[in-house]
């Protein structure tokens, strides 16, 4: 029984690792969306500053 519960041991420490990795991955991804949605929208801002100016 041993051997059986230290393979369901590793396999959820195995688990936990990528969850964790996959939780960085995520908070990291969502950073660079919502800073490519502030710089679009500058960018949007900005050409129509230029549009309305011309």
């Amino acid at each position: 029984m041993s051997d059986l519960d230290r393979e369901v041991r590793e396999k959820l420490q195995r688990l936990e690792s990528i969850e964790a990795r996959l939780t960085h991955h995520e908070k990291t991804t969502r950073l660079g969306l919502i800073w490519l949605t502030v710089l679009a929208f500058a960018v949007l801002v900005l050409l129509g500053y230029y549009i309305i100016h011309l």
